[in-house]
């Protein structure tokens, strides 16, 4: 028999003024797909990379976490062919009256 994995998640319609609170997990997975795809596509126009990273092509990122930070990430991943990258990030949980970090 073949069995299929099936996604369900529950989501809970939660907005404060024109922020959205939640946000569904297989469609922020999609999208970062499609970025990576995106990224992949895309020539970079320096031949010589080495000038840019030196020889190590090792990448230290610190805030990484969602935004500015998880973008640059992919990009050095899969536009800059970076082998190594380490990213540090800080989130918080939400609590009764905040939301969690984004993260």
């Amino acid at each position: 028999m073949n069995s299929t994995k099936v996604y369900c998640k529950v989501i809970n319609y939660k907005v404060r003024g024109f922020l959205c609170l939640y946000s569904h997990s297989y469609g922020c997975k999609l999208n970062i797909r499609n970025i990576i795809i995106a990224l992949k596509n895309t020539k970079h126009k320096s031949k010589n990379k080495t000038l840019l990273f030196g020889k190590d092509k090792t990448s230290l990122l610190l805030g990484s976490s969602t935004g500015y930070g998880l973008i640059t990430c992919l990009t050095l991943i899969f536009y800059f062919d970076i082998d190594t990258s380490l990213n540090i990030f800080f989130d918080k949980k939400p609590c009764d009256l905040k939301t969690g970090t984004a993260g």
